[in-house]
């Protein structure tokens, strides 16, 4: 139950500070292109040019209210679309899992 009360004060503080609409939001997730230099040739580095045509590694980050990280991974090659580098993190097999209470959401 600690736990959850954690989360509520997180929402709380997450809607008002950001004036959010959704009830029990604990925090954002986005994902961004972080650049990177050429991979070296055993890593296959055409894996890692991604969509606008740079080598790069699409970072998931998630942040609760005050922008504090919560979140982060960089499992995923920049080739990969945003949907299916989600799919392969651990936040995703975390939710798919039921970690994070009902009601609370990201």
């Amino acid at each position: 139950m600690r736990e959850e009360n954690k989360l509520a004060d997180m929402a709380r503080s997450f809607t008002r500070s950001h004036g959010s609409p959704l009830s029990r939001c604990i925090g954002a997730l986005d994902l961004i292109l972080m650049p990177i230099r050429k991979p070296p040739d055993h890593l296959s580095p055409r894996k890692y040019i991604c969509r606008k045509g740079h080598y790069a590694l699409p970072v998931q980050v998630m942040c609760d209210y005050s922008s504090k990280f919560l979140f982060m991974s960089g499992l995923a090659a920049g080739e990969m679309y945003y949907s299916r580098a989600f799919a392969v993190s651990i936040i995703s097999d975390a939710l798919a899992n039921n970690v994070l209470p009902k009601g609370f959401r990201i």
